[in-house]
């Protein structure tokens, strides 16, 4: 029974990491195959190791993980540990799972520390290098992350988990190519992993490949529908100008998951794009209750109501935009073009040339500001 609890409750702890969202909501780690990396459950259980106050205080941190109580966690696998002989290899079993809650408490240092400990006791399994990879991608050392990975595949080849894993090492390293074949490998072996598909599809719609991309994640959506599959496929679909198809994405990713300021910020650039600027804006505003410091989200809705003839309450979007962001040159360059276009000519050259010191080369706001000067002569 407590294989069965320990197995499922480190499953759905780990999931949160396999994803590599590229918008708001940011990267995440990436796990190790939960139902086969914490099959070592039983052999705590076999030694006895596990048993009285180390048992206790083990079960402890489990249900702690499961309720995402990381401070917890940490707490209860520690007094399982002083329980222990620190010696003993099965150690190594408690010193992962515990690194895994400091992870998710950005304790990144003793993460590792516990990840080097688990590999200097077991150095014979797979898993405590792909563990250990996990605390080295969130540290930005992506090319130590790769070592261990390697290192996973060649002890346990063909981890689909793993192969995720390093495709996203790879990719960190801009390493694109090799990270396109680590994904692909993944996808083989697993053909019903929708995160193979998922993270593939990302990168091909990094590399400008949005037709592939939509392939990839409409695979990952026909596994299993997420909000993050959607909301990457809207994306792909808007970059090709298939903007009924990026509505209903964007849509299906809104009723998913409510509160992701992007797919409102996004959808809404949509509706831009073909002239709904009512909807547009319902949709800025919606990103902006979410996400009240959402700049790019004030601009755009700036010029949608300027779109619409509402120039107040298109200024006053452009000021709390620069309120919010004094460098956003966006933000000053179309406050000037509205200045401008209401004949308020020192305004506008004001704003742009603020603009162009923070973006000294932009051709278009040194016309601009050349086309005030000459119709000012």
């Amino acid at each position: 029974m407590l294989r069965l609890f320990v197995t499922c409750v480190v499953c759905a702890f780990l999931l949160v990491g396999i994803q590599d969202v590229s918008r708001a909501g940011a990267a995440g780690s990436i796990a190790s195959d939960g139902a086969s990396a914490f099959e070592r459950t039983p052999a705590l259980l076999r030694n006895q190791i596990l048993k009285g106050p180390a048992s206790s205080a083990y079960l402890d941190g489990v249900q702690s993980i499961l309720k995402k109580d990381y401070e917890a966690a940490v707490a209860a696998f520690t007094r399982a540990l002083n329980t222990l002989d620190s010696s003993d290899p099965e150690v190594a079993d408690i010193l992962v799972q515990r690194a895994a809650a400091l992870r998710a408490l950005g304790k990144l240092r003793e993460a590792l520390n516990d990840n080097d400990r688990a590999v200097q006791l077991k150095p014979e399994k797979y898993w405590v290098y792909s563990e250990r990879a996990l605390t080295l991608r969130k540290m930005g050392r992506n090319e130590a992350a790769l070592d261990d990975y390697n290192e996973s595949l060649r002890l346990r080849p063909h981890n689909t988990h793993v192969l995720l894993g390093r495709g996203l090492s790879l990719k960190a390293l801009g390493r694109y190519e090799d990270a396109l074949n680590a994904f692909a490998d993944a996808a083989e072996e697993n053909q019903n992993n929708w995160r193979a598909f998922y993270n593939r599809a990302n990168l091909l719609s990094k590399l400008g490949r949005p037709s592939e991309a939509v392939k990839d994640y409409t695979t990952a959506i026909e596994i299993k529908p997420t909000a993050r599959a959607f909301y990457g496929r809207a994306l792909s679909n808007s970059k090709q100008n298939k903007n009924r198809a990026a509505i209903s994405d964007y849509k299906r990713a809104i009723q998913l998951s409510p509160d992701y300021s992007d797919s409102h910020y996004n959808l809404g650039n949509v509706f831009a794009d073909i002239d709904q600027h009512d909807k547009a804006i319902d949709s800025y505003t919606r990103a902006i209750e979410i996400n009240p410091d959402y700049v790019p989200a004030y601009v755009n809705r700036g010029n949608s109501l300027r779109a619409l003839g509402h120039y107040k309450d298109a200024l006053a979007d452009y000021k709390r935009a620069i309120a919010a962001n004094p460098s956003h040159v966006n933000a000053f360059r179309n406050r000037g073009w509205l200045y401008a276009k209401q004949g308020r000519t020192d305004l506008a050259r004001a704003d742009y040339e603020r603009a162009l010191k923070l973006s000294p080369n932009d051709n278009w706001l040194q016309q601009a500001i050349g086309r005030l000067e000459k119709s000012s002569r």
